[in-house]
């Protein structure tokens, strides 16, 4: 009986031991997992400054244009062929900015969501994690009651061998 006993919690620790090796194997590729996401997360915060970039130059470079246009306004009055010309260069400075500012537009749209969806992967990661990392505490915990029943039977078994040498 106490062989089995000792075979059967052989078996158990043996059992624990794989599972928290698998519970380490699986905190390892989450926390590979959660390094590409934040990986991710300062690439998109670093393409998030060199748009911050873009803007304030077309924001200045647009401010350039208005003073462009307020002095071409002002020389209107003076030839008819220069306000042709005002105009022609007033459209294509407005068709390129609008051009420019849906582009931003839409890659600002494209950058929140990628970085909702990292926010999201990231706290996903965390809660597996979590889980890893109790499951890993749960298995330590059964290791110990393991060990600790093995103990228990090794002086059961010492109990036993010592009774019959008493009689």
């Amino acid at each position: 009986a106490a062989k089995r006993c000792r075979a059967w919690l052989e078996e158990r620790l043996a059992q624990a031991d794989a599972r928290d090796a698998e519970s380490l194997n699986v905190l390892e590729e989450n926390m590979n997992a959660k390094k590409q996401v934040d990986s991710a997360l300062a690439r998109s915060k670093a393409v998030e400054a060199r748009q911050r970039d873009a803007a304030r130059h077309l924001g200045q470079r647009e401010e350039g244009l208005d003073a462009k246009l307020a002095a071409l306004t002002a020389s209107v009055h003076a030839a008819r062929r220069r306000e042709d010309d005002a105009a022609a260069a007033r459209a294509r400075a407005a068709d390129e900015l609008a051009e420019k500012s849906r582009a931003l537009d839409e890659r600002a749209g494209e950058l929140k969501d990628e970085d909702a969806m990292l926010k999201d992967r990231a706290l996903a990661l965390d809660a597996e994690i979590a889980h890893a990392e109790r499951s890993s505490r749960d298995l330590d915990e059964a290791r110990a009651d393991a060990l600790a029943a093995a103990d228990a039977a090794d002086a059961c078994r010492a109990a036993l061998e010592e009774q019959p040498r008493r009689r």
